[in-house]
């Protein structure tokens, strides 16, 4: 099963992310994340970094009119699914495309007997477990260390 099957918002598509659309990607990604890079010491992500997790996980890319608009990845962990990355191009930022790709990775979760979905948020992002606990995720006490970054783990029951 594919998470484009539960994907459903305007005229958007959603497919696992192609070698061709990497550096498109990277560039979405890295302007989002931008608020790390300094504490980070360098870019949130780069082609070759991309290229590895997409080949370790189910990611995927969302187009508009061929280009990317957004993109998560899924990633199967024993009972859960953890999902991460979740970036959208600024212009679709309160369109309803968030909600759209979260209520996809539920649904997803949800048809495939995930006990629950689980993500990571960065301490340099505190608004991120407000904008997730709308959603019923809780924090599990669960911190890991990322440098100089603190990730903060997250979970909901399905």
């Amino acid at each position: 099963m594919s998470l484009r099957k539960y994907f459903h918002f305007k005229n958007l598509m959603m497919n696992r992310i192609r070698e061709s659309e990497i550096d498109e990607t990277v560039s979405l990604i890295n302007p989002a994340y931008g608020y790390q890079d300094q504490a980070k010491g360098r870019a949130r992500t780069d082609a070759e970094h991309l290229r590895k997790r997409a080949s370790e996980t189910h990611f995927y890319v969302v187009k508009d009119g061929g280009g990317i608009v957004g993109c998560v990845y899924v990633e199967p962990s024993g009972g859960s699914l953890h999902f991460g990355l979740l970036t959208l191009a600024d212009h679709y930022r309160k369109t309803g495309l968030a909600q759209a790709i979260m209520k996809a990775i539920e649904d997803f979760a949800g048809a495939n007997r995930y006990e629950s979905l689980e993500l990571d948020y960065m301490s340099l992002a505190p608004w991120l477990k407000k904008y997730y606990e709308r959603y019923g995720f809780i924090e599990t006490g669960v911190v890991i260390n990322w440098g100089s970054i603190d990730l903060i783990h997250m979970s909901k029951k399905l």
